[in-house]
Formats: structure tokens, sequence, C-alpha cells
């Protein structure tokens, strides 16, 4: 009897066309479910600032449902609250603009990033002289996409310091009794998790309360 040892490389016999097809699948599902996911949070979020706006008699609370918008209907709202106490803010002009730059970096980088994998895959099984592809992406690739990410990181942190400052803001006037537990609870989802869901939950639970500001007063005249 003869013994013998049989190996059988499957990776190596995957045409590239069934290969790539594999690949672009499984990211099309992971992006799928991330796109309902991120969804989900916003039709949440966007209603419970429709109902907080309402509340306010606000004419433009269909504001909560458009990007961007929603961000300067959430500084509106906040400096409304200002208002009561005779303080004078433009909290919904900070979150606009730095929502807005936030967003055009992170295009970019996505951009970057979609041109960039596709050179490493393709250098990856292709490519003979992968060193000299290496040395040409640092060079031509890294600084800028380095220099991006590190301003998103500032923007974003900038972003979510303003953010949470007034959404303080709305849960004492909404929930005052639970505004701090409730405040901490968001600095650390948005801080340590980047969670968007928890955030938009907590604005829906508070849409329904009376805020303390429009108690027993009328709305201050601009």
């Amino acid at each position: 009897m003869i013994d013998f040892c049989y190996t059988k490389n499957f990776s190596s016999e995957i045409p590239p066309a069934v290969w790539n097809s594999l690949v672009e699948t499984y990211i099309l599902l992971i992006l799928s479910a991330v796109f309902v996911y991120c969804l989900v949070a916003y039709c949440i979020k966007s209603f419970g600032m429709y109902k907080i706006a309402r509340s306010r008699n606000f004419d433009n609370a269909y504001l909560a449902w458009f990007p961007f918008a929603r961000h300067y209907l959430f500084g509106l709202v906040s400096d409304d609250i200002n208002k009561y106490k005779n303080v004078q803010s433009s909290n919904k002009i900070v979150l606009l603009i730095l929502s807005i730059f936030n967003s055009i970096l992170a295009l970019l980088l996505c951009m970057i990033l979609f041109v960039s994998v596709g050179e490493i895959l393709s250098a990856a099984r292709y490519s003979t002289t992968s060193s000299d592809f290496w040395v040409s992406f640092l060079q031509n690739k890294a600084i800028p996409f380095l220099a991006i990410v590190f301003t998103i990181i500032i923007v974003n942190l900038l972003f979510n310091i303003f953010y949470c400052i007034y959404a303080h803001n709305i849960l004492k006037d909404y929930a005052p009794k639970l505004s701090t537990l409730l405040c901490i609870i968001l600095v650390l989802n948005l801080f340590m998790l980047g969670d968007k869901l928890v955030d938009s939950i907590i604005f829906l639970s508070i849409s329904t309360n009376q805020p303390e500001s429009l108690k027993n007063c009328n709305h201050p005249l601009d």
C-alpha cells in the first residue's frame, strides 16, 4: 500500500471574476445592513425632533427630516430655550457649519478610500513589484489621507462637544429630573460607541414631555 498526502489549494482555483463577485456581494450585504440601521436611527431621531419642534410651535418643524437642516433645527430648539433665560445664542449656526464641513471631509475621505482599496486589491493579486507599489502609495496617498482623517477627527470632536452641550440644554427643559443621567448616557454613547440609535431613542422618549420653559408663560417675542 502506498501512502501519500494530497493537498488542494481551493483559493487558487477560484476564477478572479467569481472571487471579485463574492467580495462585492459580501461588501454589499454589510453596507445594506449598515444603511438600514442608520436609516432606522435617522427616522427615530427625526420624528422625535419634529415633535419637539412642534411643541414649541415652530413653523419649520419639517426641517427635522432633512440632512444638515435637522442639526440647524436642533440648535434652533436650544436657542429658543435660551430665550427664556434671557440668553442670546447662535447654536443653530454652529451645528449647521460643523455638520456641513464634517460631511464634506467624510465624502472626500470615502472617495480616497474607494480609489485606494481598488489599487491595493489590484496590486495584491496581480502586481509582481508590491514593494514599489506600497512606496508609491505611501508617498502619494498616505499624507493627504492622514491629513483628512485627522481633520475629520477634530471637526467631529468639536461637533460632538457642542452637540452634547446643546443636548443637555434641551434635556434640562424636557426632562429636568433625568437630564444629568440622560446626558451622561448620551456622552458615553457618542464618544465611546459612536452609536446614533441611543441618541435617537432618548430624544424620541422626551418629545412628548411638556417643556419647563413653556409652562405657564408666553413665548418671548423676537
